[in-house]
């Protein structure tokens, strides 16, 4: 229902829930406020305060805390969300750092469908894959002309690259670009493994998770336009990640790099560079594959911690 109080009553009668599960900023006020007052435990997850966040102006800052006032638990993300969410916080809140559960949902998601199905056959032979995932036309500026030096002493290389929203007007402007490079190019529907491409544009949806897997590295758009998109799907298959410099807004990929994992990229040089050793550097590739491993793993199993939260007598229901 809408937040209104007058349709959150009738539907509270109606289900009578035990416990409600709110995630990240998605606490509404009428709901979490009417199902306290009738001894429903109420929870906020994946719980966090991005910096710059308009929560965190006085007003809206005192709105929330009132808010906040109806959870009987919170859990955020990490220690550093925790510290950044107290403005917000009482003593009488239970607060669990509990982690976040897109990484479960991520690995789940990458492991859900066989990438058999999804590529072609002569593509998932090629050991030489690269995927560029979540692409703006600001991403393939960087981009394709690095991967045109690669392909210079890589003649095997393939780029995978999945645009943001395959729009055909996108589709016809990458197309462009690689025809300027001289970079052969088909859409992943067009794909004839007779005549390979040196660009693949996967013009399908909802594949991206999965197709990862098929690469020996990853680079995730948005970093040169809006910000970065999630870099967790790559991250998930072991892959060296690389994104360009608007990526303060993503939490995961500021760890990424603390942990040497994921690489940004200022300018197509640098690019060059970074696709260079993914190719060339079997040692880097490695290294930043286990490391990408070991930053997703330490960030799984949130759902169980989330769980445990909850009273014994709900853990039943």
């Amino acid at each position: 229902p809408f937040d209104r109080i007058r349709e959150v009553r009738p539907f509270l009668d109606l289900v009578q829930p035990r416990f409600l599960l709110f995630t990240r900023y998605d606490v509404w006020p009428n709901l979490v406020r009417e199902a306290s007052r009738r001894g429903a435990y109420c929870v906020l997850f994946a719980a966090s305060l991005h910096e710059k966040s308009a929560r965190r102006k006085w007003l809206i800052r005192q709105f929330s805390r009132a808010v906040h006032a109806h959870l009987d638990a919170i859990c955020p993300i990490s220690e550093q969300a925790k510290n950044a969410m107290q403005i917000f916080l009482s003593p009488q809140h239970k607060v669990v750092v509990c982690g976040d559960p897109r990484f479960d949902q991520v690995v789940y998601r990458a492991r859900e469908r066989d990438i058999a199905e999804l590529l072609p056959r002569s593509l998932l032979k090629n050991k030489q894959l690269f995927v560029a995932g979540s692409c703006w036309p600001e991403d393939e500026v960087v981009l394709l002309p690095a991967f045109c030096e690669l392909k210079r002493g890589t003649a095997d290389a393939v780029l995978l690259l999945v645009p943001h929203e395959p729009t055909e007007a996108y589709i016809s402007s990458a197309v462009r670009s690689c025809c300027n490079l001289n970079l052969s190019v088909s859409t992943l529907s067009q794909y004839n493994e007779k005549e390979r491409s040196d660009v693949v544009i996967v013009d399908k949806v909802g594949i991206l998770a999965n197709i990862y897997g098929a690469g020996i590295g990853a680079f995730v758009g948005g970093g040169f336009g809006p910000g970065v998109h999630s870099v967790i799907e790559a991250a998930a298959h072991s892959l060296p990640v690389l994104f360009g410099p608007r990526m303060r807004n993503s939490a995961e990929a500021i760890g990424m790099v603390e942990e040497g994992c994921g690489f940004i990229v200022e300018d197509e040089a640098m690019c060059r560079r970074y696709l260079f050793d993914i190719f060339h550097n079997a040692e880097f590739r490695q290294k930043a594959a286990e490391q990408s491993r070991a930053f997703v793993a330490a960030r799984t199993g949130a759902a169980e911690n989330i769980i445990a939260v909850l009273p014994s007598d709900l853990k039943k229901s």
